[in-house]
């Protein structure tokens, strides 16, 4: 495994897990395990409240196998915000700290407000080298950890329906992109050996701003396009059970694993 895949299935491990943003009620935390063309990668733990008129999310990532032994890579991260009376989302904060080898790395987006909207700036913790994109790309996004809360509100207020489709602009503090989906319907999934009832989306992930270029990197995955396919439980919860996409051309799936509880408690090892 080179080192560019190992980068490459680490950001997506990041990005796409976060995706998996929270059960409706009380504070809830579930193990998902991350896989790389059949081998484990990754222990995820979410950590989940959307209570009232707000939301916070919290995602711990350890790396397993190979991938731990290549890349050392671990990430910690929170975001917040406010539901909207029209059905939407109000990011305020994300941070998230994450190391990739031996280099470590604060994240800290602070939203502010900008005439009709807002736009993501980074806040003084931050530690990233490279320049932010230009601000036309941070206006109106949303951090990863933030990204499907907007979808699910959606889904909660019977604002989707199967064949809709949707647009969710996305900033995680180096790189904007897209993410276009369209709700397939309902279908059955098999997750840990039992068929559960499952809606199904299919997603895009688009890159448009603070991606490598094939000029700069070569014939280089990232700044491509990615296909992603996601399961929510066709419940009220709309718990997050399973994504999928193609990472190098091998297949990359983050499977939910269960909830957390007092009586089947997740340990979450430091990074």
């Amino acid at each position: 495994m080179s080192a560019r895949a190992v980068g490459s299935i680490a950001a997506a491990i990041l990005a796409l897990a976060s995706l998996a943003h929270a059960a409706v009620g009380a504070p809830a935390q579930y193990r998902f395990a991350a896989t790389w063309a059949d081998l484990p990668i990754a222990d995820i733990y979410l950590t989940l409240d959307d209570q009232g008129d707000g939301y916070r999310a919290a995602i711990d990532i350890r790396s397993l196998g190979l991938m731990k032994l290549l890349s050392k890579f671990g990430a910690h991260g929170t975001a917040e915000g406010k539901f909207t009376a029209d059905g939407g989302i109000l990011p305020t904060r994300y941070d998230t700290d994450y190391k990739l080898r031996k280099k470590r790395n604060h994240q800290n987006l602070l939203y502010v407000r900008t005439g009709d909207g807002t736009t993501a700036e980074r806040g003084p913790a931050d530690t990233s080298s490279k320049p932010p994109v230009d601000p036309a790309f941070r206006r109106n996004v949303v951090d990863p950890l933030s990204a499907l809360a907007a979808l699910r509100e959606r889904m909660r207020r019977h604002a989707l329906a199967a064949g809709d489709d949707f647009t969710i602009p996305v900033y995680d503090d180096k790189r904007r992109f897209d993410i276009t989906g369209r709700l397939l319907g309902p279908q059955e999934l098999e997750l840990n050996g039992t068929k559960v009832k499952a809606l199904r989306f299919h997603l895009l992930l688009t890159p448009i701003a603070g991606f490598r270029s094939a000029a700069e990197e070569g014939e280089d995955i990232e700044n491509k396009p990615r296909p992603v396919d996601l399961y929510l439980s066709d419940d009220a919860r709309l718990v997050p059970l399973e994504l999928s996409l193609s990472v190098f051309y091998l297949p990359a799936v983050t499977r939910l694993v269960g909830a957390c509880s007092e009586a089947a408690p997740c340990t979450i090892h430091p990074f």
